[in-house]
Formats: C-alpha cells, structure tokens, sequence
C-alpha cells in the first residue's frame, strides 16, 4: 500500500479526521502496517504490549473464553475503528483477544506513552 493511501485511510478514523495531513505522515510512519487472514489472532488476551491499533479494513472480534472454553464475544470490530488504548492507558495487560473475522488491515502504533503523555 502506497504512502498516500494509508493517509487516506487513517484520515477516515475518528481521532485523526481533523488532523494535517504532516501530522497524519507521521503517524503513518509510526505504524507496524500488518494485514490478516480471516480467523487469524490478532492480538492475544494478557498480552503486556500497548500498542493502539487501528482497524483500517474488514472485519475483527473482541473475544474471551470461559474456562469451559465457550467463547464470550465483547465486540465485533468494524473498519475505521481503534482498539487497545486502554491496555495503552492503564499498562496493564489486555483483557480480550482479538480475531479476524474476515481479511484485516491493521495498523498498529506501538510508543504509546499512556496518561503521562502520548505520542500517537
């Protein structure tokens, strides 16, 4: 994917609509640009990283499992939305996993300085 194209698309979500198109570069440039397959983890519960990601393309799920192994769904993910910023916030672990439900786009942004002071 072309430079340009992953402005376009960051542009799309909510928390950088308004933002230049400078700053849009740069956080374009921060991110680790990755796409999945359909059923694929994306992101593993009690996982210590605090990445905030964004959901450029298809579709993900928010997911735990019980300890009988049931699955309990939290939320399906749509593109043009971001995920992790609390695991971002509070440093501590993540509390769902996350899962491709259809091919994904991600883009995550890892650097995150949490309440003290972020570079997104």
């Amino acid at each position: 994917m072309l430079h340009s194209e992953r402005i376009i698309r960051l542009k799309r979500l909510g928390v950088f609509e308004k933002l230049p198109d400078t700053a849009l570069r740069s956080v374009a440039e921060k991110c680790k640009w990755r796409d999945y397959t359909a059923g694929e983890l994306i992101l593993s519960r009690h996982d210590s990283s605090t990445d905030v990601s964004f959901l450029l393309a298809g579709k993900a799920r928010a997911i735990g499992y019980s300890c009988e192994g049931k699955a309990v769904i939290f939320v399906d993910l749509k593109p043009d939305t971001m995920f992790g910023e609390i695991a971002a916030i509070d440093r501590k672990q993540r509390s769902a996993s996350i899962e491709a439900l259809e091919p994904c786009t991600i883009a995550p942004q890892s650097g995150f300085s949490g309440a003290s002071g972020a570079s997104l």
